[in-house]
């Protein structure tokens, strides 16, 4: 399902890619299932006793970092948000909290280098964290290589990244 709730589609070829995407969505689950593009703006339904998957943001863009704290806290995530590398070293490196099950970070947080540097990293160091770097930088083959497990290039659906993350998190 693509609707105009989430985007103002003006002609046509907006709404077919839109409805293409939420198929290529659909397709990623095994039997049947379908996708909506229309965001959850309620928390997850209750895990019953269970641990929320943990997330850490690292976004320099103030208004980005709080954008996806609260959504993404809306949809039943553990959300951690620093602007630094050095601080998303510090909650990675925590003993006496669980470790974040995904980092979604910009690849550019001071230069061209920084992120993919941290993302290289966390990689080597922490394979079981998943990586969403998303990055204004459009070199999918070399965020890619730094280590990361998905390139989202900005600017991006917040919808497109609640699919990956589900997607990330259960095995995909």
């Amino acid at each position: 399902i693509a609707g105009t709730q989430t985007h103002p589609f003006d002609s046509f070829l907006p709404l077919f890619n839109a409805a293409q995407q939420m198929k290529a969505f659909a397709r990623m689950t095994p039997g049947n299932s379908w996708q909506s593009d229309r965001l959850r703006l309620a928390g997850a339904p209750g895990t019953g006793g269970q641990e929320k998957p943990g997330i850490l943001v690292l976004e320099a863009d103030a208004a980005l970092a709080y954008l996806l704290k609260t959504t993404l806290q809306m949809e039943g995530f553990n959300v951690n948000v620093v602007s630094g590398a050095d601080d998303a070293r510090v909650i990675l490196n925590r003993t006496d909290t669980a470790r974040p099950d995904i980092l979604i970070l910009d690849a550019v947080i001071h230069d061209e280098e920084s992120g993919l540097a941290l993302a290289r990293e966390v990689h080597e160091t922490y394979p079981e964290v998943r990586i969403i770097c998303t990055s204004s930088l459009h070199n999918r083959q070399r965020v890619l290589q730094s280590g990361a497990d998905l390139y989202l290039p900005k600017p991006f659906e917040l919808s497109s990244l609640f699919l990956w993350i589900h997607r990330l998190l259960h095995g995909g």
